[in-house]
């Protein structure tokens, strides 16, 4: 299974957004067919709020209680939910 963040920037020098794309793998075997050993911690993606809200209007309600900052997800448990239905 592969996973794919996006994260935005903005350049200030150029007055451009950057986009980049990074992959994780956590499947069973990855693209050359090598088993994945993947445990609990070691592949984590972490989301800012900002990025969680970028947009939001001015008057937008942040849920109670609030989400932590950042939200870590750790895709052990994504690939664990998937395999074990």
């Amino acid at each position: 299974m592969v996973c794919y963040t996006i994260m935005y920037f903005f350049s200030i020098e150029l007055n451009e957004f950057n986009i980049f794309f990074i992959q994780y793998e956590f499947g069973t075997i990855d693209r050359q067919g090598n088993p994945l050993n993947i445990g609990p911690g070691r592949h984590v993606i972490n989301i800012s709020l900002g990025c969680i809200y970028h947009g939001m209007p001015n008057n937008f309600v942040i849920p109670s209680p609030p989400l932590p900052n950042p939200v870590s997800i750790d895709l052990f448990d994504v690939q664990f939910a998937i395999l074990n239905p």
